[in-house]
């Protein structure tokens, strides 16, 4: 298994619906949707698992080579994905609300939802791929503020 941060799968070559080991801003694994633009600036990004406020839910990191947001470079193809038909992305299947005292309230997606379950289930399995993109990861920071530069 050779892991390389530094060198990235360009986006040209990201294949829709497969898993794929990244460095992301807010994970490590995701499925490369190629038809996921929020907006036309920004780049087609990777599906992922992210947690906050106590919930966890479904995210979009979009590839490294886009103008916009730019937060996740793919680093390995792991496996294709499963069709998950009928499923929608991050966006559609949760949403920031009002509530009547005014204050934001998000809406989370069901914990049954399988594209989350796989996402959960591939980290599990994917875990020594992540260890070691992780530890490389740390080892290149710590040598880029060594230097005052970054990577």
């Amino acid at each position: 298994m050779t892991i390389n941060p530094n060198k990235y799968i360009p986006l040209g070559k990201c294949k829709h619906n497969y898993l794929y080991l990244i460095n992301a801003r807010h994970a490590n694994i995701g499925v490369f949707n190629a038809k996921s633009r929020a907006f036309k600036k920004l780049a087609p990004g990777f599906i992922t698992k992210r947690s906050k406020f106590d919930r966890t839910f479904l995210w979009t990191e979009h590839h490294w080579d886009g103008a916009l947001f730019a937060t996740a470079k793919p680093i390995m193809e792991l496996e294709k994905a499963p069709d998950f038909p009928n499923e929608t992305e991050q966006g559609e299947n949760w949403d920031w609300i009002k509530t009547a005292d005014d204050e934001l309230q998000i809406i989370m997606p069901d914990p049954k939802d399988t594209k989350l379950r796989y996402l959960i289930e591939s980290e599990q399995r994917f875990q020594s791929h992540i260890l070691v993109l992780r530890d490389k990861v740390e080892k290149l920071w710590q040598r880029e503020r060594m230097r005052g530069t970054r990577f």
